[in-house]
């Protein structure tokens, strides 16, 4: 079922932020030449942060950021994600981390999830050490979300005070289930 996803200009602006510090302007530039007419007419101009934007525009501007930054190596999307959700659960959603155990953060990913994505949902399972999470609404060639999901579950849990942590998707998106499926484990 193809659904019309969307991603918050948040996410899409602290990602053209991070491009731009570690490799300047004209990498960035690069990478919105690798897109489409149409994705650059999307992300070419000022990103708003409190709107919603094409998830699919930006998938693609991912797969340009791996071929031209990484060449390739999608899990280099793991360290941006860190970065940015460390300056997030450091800012604007500190309080999810400073409320309590790592079992709290990560029960409070899903209002997280709702911020970030639209037309993605998020069930989770929980129990001490463990969280397994269902998303639904992804389409099969947007596995590189994995890499960027897997960073926010570790880099939340290393703040929160997890020790030894572990994140698979187990299921993943490129599977195109009616669902992608992470487990993540720590103690």
């Amino acid at each position: 079922m193809i659904m019309n996803t969307q991603i918050k200009g948040m996410a899409i602006a602290c990602t053209f932020e991070l491009i731009k510090s570690r490799y300047g302007q004209e990498v960035f530039q690069q990478i919105l030449n690798e897109l489409s007419e149409e994705d650059r007419q999307i992300l070419g101009r000022t990103i708003l942060p409190s709107l919603w934007y094409s998830l699919k525009a930006f998938n693609n501007f991912l797969k340009a950021e791996v071929k031209i930054v990484y060449n390739g190596n999608s899990s280099k999307l793991q360290k941006g994600s860190e970065e940015i959700v460390n300056n997030q659960l450091k800012g604007i959603y500190k309080f999810f981390v400073k409320l309590g155990s790592p079992e709290f953060v990560v029960g409070r990913i899903g209002s997280v999830n709702n911020s970030y994505f639209n037309g993605i949902e998020l069930e989770k399972e929980i129990s001490t050490g463990r969280f397994v999470g269902k998303y639904r609404g992804f389409e099969a060639d947007q596995e590189l979300f994995e890499e960027i999901i897997i960073g926010f579950y570790k880099k939340a849990l290393e703040i929160s005070g997890a020790k030894n942590i572990q994140a698979r998707f187990d299921i993943p998106i490129s599977q195109g289930k009616d669902y992608a499926q992470i487990l993540v484990t720590w103690n």
